[in-house]
Protein backbone atom coordinates (compact mmCIF):
# COMPACT_ATOMS: atom_id res chain seq x y z
CA UNK A 1 0.00 0.00 0.00
CA UNK A 2 2.91 2.40 0.00
CA UNK A 3 6.08 3.36 -2.10
CA UNK A 4 9.47 1.67 -0.75
CA UNK A 5 12.10 4.01 1.24
CA UNK A 6 15.35 4.51 -0.23
CA UNK A 7 17.16 3.41 2.62
CA UNK A 8 15.43 0.20 2.26
CA UNK A 9 16.31 -0.56 -1.21
CA UNK A 10 19.51 0.04 -0.43
CA UNK A 11 20.09 -2.62 1.89
CA UNK A 12 18.90 -4.62 -1.07
CA UNK A 13 21.20 -6.70 -3.39
CA UNK A 14 21.33 -6.12 -7.45
CA UNK A 15 19.30 -9.12 -8.12
CA UNK A 16 16.80 -8.25 -6.00
CA UNK A 17 16.00 -4.41 -7.31
CA UNK A 18 15.51 -5.78 -10.66
CA UNK A 19 12.81 -7.99 -9.57
CA UNK A 20 11.05 -5.61 -7.47
CA UNK A 21 11.58 -3.41 -10.28
CA UNK A 22 9.45 -6.21 -12.57
CA UNK A 23 7.47 -6.63 -9.98
CA UNK A 24 6.15 -2.72 -9.56
CA UNK A 25 6.28 -2.19 -13.42
CA UNK A 26 3.65 -5.81 -13.77
CA UNK A 27 1.31 -3.86 -10.63
CA UNK A 28 1.26 -0.83 -12.20
CA UNK A 29 0.41 -1.63 -15.65
CA UNK A 30 -2.65 -4.25 -13.96
CA UNK A 31 -4.05 -0.92 -11.90
CA UNK A 32 -3.81 1.23 -14.57
CA UNK A 33 -5.41 -1.34 -16.96
CA UNK A 34 -7.84 -2.08 -14.50
CA UNK A 35 -9.06 1.44 -14.57
CA UNK A 36 -9.40 1.81 -18.31
CA UNK A 37 -11.44 -1.61 -18.18
CA UNK A 38 -13.63 0.48 -15.49
CA UNK A 39 -13.99 3.47 -17.66
CA UNK A 40 -14.87 1.62 -20.43
CA UNK A 41 -17.89 -0.60 -19.01
CA UNK A 42 -18.90 2.29 -17.35
CA UNK A 43 -18.07 0.34 -13.40
CA UNK A 44 -17.67 2.89 -11.11
CA UNK A 45 -14.59 2.44 -9.10
CA UNK A 46 -12.82 3.84 -6.01
CA UNK A 47 -10.05 5.64 -8.31
CA UNK A 48 -8.47 7.44 -4.88
CA UNK A 49 -7.41 4.25 -4.02
CA UNK A 50 -6.30 3.11 -7.73
CA UNK A 51 -4.49 6.67 -8.24
CA UNK A 52 -3.05 6.01 -5.31
CA UNK A 53 -1.30 3.35 -5.33
CA UNK A 54 -0.08 3.59 -9.06
CA UNK A 55 1.60 6.31 -7.47
CA UNK A 56 4.03 4.02 -5.13
CA UNK A 57 4.62 1.99 -7.75
CA UNK A 58 6.23 5.15 -9.84
CA UNK A 59 7.89 6.19 -7.03
CA UNK A 60 9.46 3.14 -6.10
CA UNK A 61 10.17 2.16 -9.59
CA UNK A 62 12.08 5.48 -9.85
CA UNK A 63 13.55 4.86 -6.65
CA UNK A 64 14.60 1.75 -8.11
CA UNK A 65 16.23 3.29 -10.74
CA UNK A 66 18.17 5.97 -8.30
CA UNK A 67 19.67 3.24 -6.03
CA UNK A 68 20.70 1.43 -9.53
CA UNK A 69 21.96 4.54 -10.81
CA UNK A 70 24.09 5.48 -7.72
CA UNK A 71 25.72 1.60 -7.34
CA UNK A 72 26.76 2.26 -10.96
CA UNK A 73 28.16 5.43 -10.25
CA UNK A 74 30.08 3.74 -7.46
CA UNK A 75 31.19 0.99 -9.95
CA UNK A 76 32.58 3.24 -12.64
CA UNK A 77 34.63 5.51 -9.77
CA UNK A 78 35.81 2.32 -8.54
CA UNK A 79 36.87 1.23 -11.41
CA UNK A 80 38.70 4.33 -12.51
CA UNK A 81 40.13 4.38 -8.69
CA UNK A 82 42.25 1.22 -9.55
CA UNK A 83 42.86 2.32 -12.89
CA UNK A 84 44.45 5.07 -11.91
CA UNK A 85 45.86 3.09 -8.75
CA UNK A 86 47.65 0.77 -11.87
CA UNK A 87 48.98 3.76 -13.62
CA UNK A 88 50.31 5.37 -10.26
CA UNK A 89 52.46 1.54 -9.44
CA UNK A 90 53.99 1.55 -13.12
CA UNK A 91 54.78 5.09 -13.24
CA UNK A 92 56.52 4.23 -9.72
CA UNK A 93 57.74 1.02 -11.08
CA UNK A 94 59.10 3.34 -14.41
CA UNK A 95 61.03 5.52 -11.81
CA UNK A 96 62.91 2.94 -9.84
CA UNK A 97 63.89 1.70 -13.10
CA UNK A 98 65.21 4.72 -14.04
CA UNK A 99 66.57 5.66 -10.80
CA UNK A 100 68.04 2.21 -10.81
CA UNK A 101 69.82 2.74 -13.95
CA UNK A 102 71.09 5.90 -13.21
CA UNK A 103 73.26 4.36 -10.16
CA UNK A 104 74.58 1.43 -12.03
CA UNK A 105 75.65 3.93 -14.60
CA UNK A 106 77.37 5.99 -11.97
CA UNK A 107 78.89 2.32 -10.09
CA UNK A 108 80.05 2.04 -13.69
CA UNK A 109 81.70 5.24 -14.36
CA UNK A 110 83.08 5.01 -10.53
CA UNK A 111 84.74 1.41 -11.29
CA UNK A 112 86.43 2.57 -14.80
CA UNK A 113 87.25 5.42 -12.79
CA UNK A 114 89.36 3.44 -10.20
CA UNK A 115 90.30 0.94 -12.83
CA UNK A 116 92.03 3.61 -15.03
CA UNK A 117 93.80 5.14 -11.87
CA UNK A 118 94.70 1.78 -10.34
CA UNK A 119 96.25 0.76 -13.70
CA UNK A 120 98.16 4.07 -13.56
CA UNK A 121 99.68 3.42 -10.44
CA UNK A 122 100.85 0.38 -11.05
CA UNK A 123 102.30 1.79 -14.65
CA UNK A 124 103.87 4.50 -12.70
CA UNK A 125 105.49 1.78 -9.71
CA UNK A 126 106.61 -0.50 -12.63
CA UNK A 127 108.71 2.54 -14.05
CA UNK A 128 110.01 3.60 -10.93
CA UNK A 129 110.57 -0.47 -10.52
CA UNK A 130 112.70 -0.48 -13.72
CA UNK A 131 114.60 2.37 -13.08
CA UNK A 132 115.63 1.14 -9.96
CA UNK A 133 116.89 -2.08 -11.20
CA UNK A 134 118.56 0.22 -14.18
CA UNK A 135 120.46 2.22 -10.90
CA UNK A 136 121.28 -0.72 -9.17
CA UNK A 137 123.27 -2.78 -12.09
CA UNK A 138 125.16 0.72 -13.20
CA UNK A 139 123.27 1.20 -16.59
CA UNK A 140 121.25 4.72 -15.93
CA UNK A 141 123.99 6.72 -15.16
CA UNK A 142 125.87 6.21 -18.11
CA UNK A 143 123.03 6.73 -20.18
CA UNK A 144 122.60 10.37 -18.44
CA UNK A 145 126.54 10.82 -19.23
CA UNK A 146 126.61 10.43 -22.68
CA UNK A 147 123.27 12.52 -23.32
CA UNK A 148 125.01 14.95 -21.18
CA UNK A 149 127.93 15.04 -23.46
CA UNK A 150 126.58 15.00 -26.54
CA UNK A 151 124.93 17.89 -26.26
CA UNK A 152 128.19 20.01 -26.07
CA UNK A 153 129.29 18.59 -28.91
CA UNK A 154 126.61 19.26 -31.09
CA UNK A 155 126.49 23.12 -30.12
CA UNK A 156 130.35 23.22 -31.05
CA UNK A 157 129.77 21.56 -34.50
CA UNK A 158 126.69 24.37 -34.95
CA UNK A 159 128.91 27.70 -33.47
CA UNK A 160 131.79 26.22 -36.38
CA UNK A 161 129.67 26.10 -39.10
CA UNK A 162 128.30 29.69 -38.25
CA UNK A 163 131.89 31.49 -38.07
CA UNK A 164 132.67 29.28 -41.31
CA UNK A 165 129.01 31.02 -42.73
CA UNK A 166 129.98 34.11 -41.49
CA UNK A 167 133.47 34.57 -42.78
CA UNK A 168 133.12 33.28 -46.57
CA UNK A 169 129.57 36.10 -46.41
CA UNK A 170 132.59 38.86 -45.41
CA UNK A 171 134.50 37.95 -48.09
CA UNK A 172 131.89 38.10 -50.47
CA UNK A 173 130.57 41.20 -49.92
CA UNK A 174 133.40 43.77 -50.52
CA UNK A 175 133.60 42.59 -54.17
CA UNK A 176 130.00 42.49 -54.77
CA UNK A 177 130.13 46.70 -53.59
CA UNK A 178 132.94 47.32 -55.71
CA UNK A 179 131.18 45.71 -58.91
CA UNK A 180 127.80 47.78 -58.66
CA UNK A 181 130.04 51.25 -58.81
CA UNK A 182 129.90 53.17 -61.82
CA UNK A 183 133.36 54.42 -63.33
CA UNK A 184 133.86 58.05 -64.74
CA UNK A 185 135.35 58.43 -67.93
CA UNK A 186 137.07 61.39 -66.30
CA UNK A 187 138.82 60.17 -63.52
CA UNK A 188 142.70 60.51 -63.78
CA UNK A 189 144.50 56.90 -64.66
CA UNK A 190 146.46 57.35 -61.06
CA UNK A 191 146.80 54.34 -58.92
CA UNK A 192 144.88 55.15 -55.94
CA UNK A 193 145.98 53.80 -53.16
CA UNK A 194 143.15 52.07 -50.51
CA UNK A 195 144.22 51.84 -46.69
CA UNK A 196 143.01 48.49 -45.45
CA UNK A 197 141.86 48.41 -42.24
CA UNK A 198 142.82 45.57 -39.56
CA UNK A 199 139.33 43.87 -39.06
CA UNK A 200 138.20 43.66 -35.49
CA UNK A 201 138.78 40.47 -34.11
CA UNK A 202 134.83 38.81 -33.71
CA UNK A 203 134.75 37.62 -30.86
CA UNK A 204 132.70 33.89 -31.03
CA UNK A 205 129.00 33.14 -31.51
CA UNK A 206 126.49 31.82 -30.51
CA UNK A 207 125.06 28.41 -32.24
CA UNK A 208 121.54 30.98 -33.12
CA UNK A 209 123.23 33.72 -34.26
CA UNK A 210 125.20 31.35 -36.67
CA UNK A 211 121.87 29.53 -37.49
CA UNK A 212 120.31 32.92 -38.56
CA UNK A 213 123.25 34.47 -40.37
CA UNK A 214 123.46 31.04 -42.58
CA UNK A 215 119.43 31.23 -43.32
CA UNK A 216 119.05 34.57 -44.13
CA UNK A 217 122.71 34.81 -46.21
CA UNK A 218 124.25 38.00 -44.72
CA UNK A 219 126.37 38.53 -42.21
CA UNK A 220 125.36 39.21 -38.23
CA UNK A 221 125.65 42.24 -36.62
CA UNK A 222 128.79 42.47 -34.39
CA UNK A 223 128.56 42.48 -30.81
CA UNK A 224 129.89 45.87 -28.95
Amino acid sequence: GRAWRIEELRLKSFQDLHTLWYVTLRERNLLETQQEEARRMGVRINLQAQIHMAGACRKSMARIKAVMNERRLAYEGAIQLVQEHKEQLKDRQLLQLQRDAIVQAQEKLSEFVTRGRLLKREKLRKLAKAREELRAEGVLPQVVEAEGAAQPEAVLADSVAGEQQVRKSSKTTPAASESSTPTSPNISNTPKVVKVEPEAPSRPQTAAEAAAAGLFGGSPAPRK
